[in-house]
């Protein structure tokens, strides 16, 4: 009988050995995936969100986390919405909008609360319908509707706590001009100054001295070069000059100087062709003496991309449609001071038409977007750079009961590598040159075969496929019409 004790008594004490091994192999593993999360100066894989989804908006809020709205899926375009918490480094469900919609803005408002405007749904029906998230509540409620439905415009959050919408092409697809004010004080909309040159698919950056500069786009039949600059004092639009480069579907970022980089884009004749020609330059605007000149080396052809001004007063360029509508697989990195482009590290997953949007601690997420072969992804990930890399986290102790074994090895969960293509040299010869050597994979060529997660899409009567291709967001219907238009010139 006390032999069977004995025996019980050290079968349970090498249990609880057991026990106390794999709770400390647990705590190793989920460290080390937290520490490859956060390695500084490298994309690593986040949390997926619950629906793929591209053409979607992301606003960071207050707190911290991230609210990620609509978009469309490959079939139809969503109402649902998720936040994602980067203490967590997860995403979770919040309330749905009244409609799903994609191309719209999201813009965070003075009090906390998240401004979503217009965008586009089903049967090509454009959106002016607007909807407040409350991040307290998780709920969207409606508020007054816009002047018009309108896609791909441009949302901007004024110093007074206004918000600026501006442009856009609406019902029928005509190009707009309008632009209006939302008044979170009193959740109504008012009309401002019209644009010179009605355009979608433009930039538009507030300035240090509170205006607003609106860059590019495209207007019926034309690629725009104009840049023009709203006065939210006087409720105007000015022209101002011109880029360089005709360029739309670019990047704007507005530098710690108060300057503005312009960045990639497609150029001149773009919407009337099936094969995207993204530009392979970048310039800088001064708002003070209306200069604007050529950043001299290092920008790879792209565009569709996100650029995000970093901690260290650089600019990450991530992911863009490449030549041929390949998908980006690798970033740059733009430095003011040196005024060039340098190849950055590659992202987990090659991707564009994506969100990109800067974290509290200078991190930046990206989420989502069209991946190889013109899929939708539900992927994201995670860039820290190298000036704000977070102290690493300690191990946890070891367990005190008995001696235990060495603990084995835990090697690291591997993250989705990006696959080299062989387009690599013909990008090379139509870049400017770039100083760093032996770079990762860039390019996820786009396969002939059709994805399996394209389809006929509600949202516009024609694949997305095909959207992407003659113009990513701008249906094809209207990839038609320009073409017709230009032949008839």
């Amino acid at each position: 009988m006390s032999n069977n004790v004995a025996a019980g008594r050290m079968s349970s004490r090498r249990l609880l050995i057991l026990a106390s091994i794999a709770l400390t192999v647990a705590g190793m593993a989920s460290v080390t995936r937290f520490a490859m999360a956060q390695e500084p100066g490298r994309f690593t894989s986040a949390g997926s969100v619950g629906n793929e989804r591209a053409y979607h908006a992301a606003t960071t809020l207050a707190d911290g986390r991230v609210l990620i709205t609509g978009g469309a899926d490959g079939f139809f375009p969503l109402d649902t919405a998720e936040v994602y918490d980067p203490t967590t480094d997860e995403f979770a469900d919040t309330g749905d909008m009244a409609e799903g919609r994609f191309g719209h803005r999201s813009t965070l408002l003075p009090d906390g609360r998240v401004l979503i405007t217009g965008g586009q749904t089903e049967n090509d029906r454009f959106i002016e319908n607007a909807e407040v998230y409350d991040p307290t509540t998780g709920e969207f409620t409606a508020v007054e509707p816009m002047s018009a439905g309108r896609s791909q415009h441009s949302s901007t959050p004024l110093p007074d706590g206004r918000v600026l919408i501006a442009g856009g092409f609406s019902t029928s697809f005509k190009f707009l001009d309008s632009a209006e004010l939302f008044d979170p004080s009193t959740a109504m909309f008012t009309e401002t100054g019209s644009l010179s040159i009605p355009r979608s698919h433009h930039m538009a950056m507030v300035l240090m001295d509170g205006r607003v500069l609106l860059s590019g786009g495209f207007t019926d039949g034309e690629t725009i070069s104009a840049l023009t600059i709203y006065d939210p004092v006087q409720g105007t639009f000015v022209d101002v000059g011109h880029m360089a480069e005709e360029r739309a579907a670019h990047s704007a970022t507005l530098l710690d100087d108060g300057r503005v980089l312009l960045a990639g884009g497609v150029g001149t004749e773009t919407q009337a062709r099936l094969a995207e020609a993204p530009l392979n330059n970048a310039e800088v605007y001064d708002p003070v003496s209306g200069e604007i000149a050529f950043v001299p080396r290092g920008m790879l052809p792209r565009s569709w991309h996100t650029a995000t001004l970093l901690p260290n007063g650089k600019v990450l360029i991530a992911g863009g449609t490449a030549a041929g509508s390949g998908v980006y697989g690798i970033a740059g990195i733009y430095d003011p001071e040196r005024n060039r482009f340098a190849l950055g590290e590659s992202l987990a997953v090659a991707r564009n038409s994506h969100t990109a949007s800067r974290l509290n601690d200078g991190s930046v997420l990206l989420v989502g977007g069209l991946i190889r072969g013109q899929a939708f992804t539900s992927s994201a990930e995670r860039y820290v750079p190298e000036a704000v890399a977070p102290t690493p986290t300690p191990l946890p102790p070891a367990p005190t009961v008995a001696p235990t074994p060495a603990v084995p090895t835990v090697e690291p969960t591997p993250t989705e590598k990006v696959t080299p293509a062989p387009a690599v040299a013909a990008l090379a010869t139509a870049a400017p040159a770039i100083e760093n050597s032996t770079p990762p994979a860039i390019v996820e060529s786009t396969p002939v075969t059709p994805p399996t997660s394209s389809g006929a899409c509600s949202a516009g009567g024609h694949g997305f496929e095909t959207a992407h291709l003659a113009l990513m967001l701008l249906p094809a219907g209207l990839a038609t019409h320009v073409a017709r238009r230009r032949r008839q010139r």
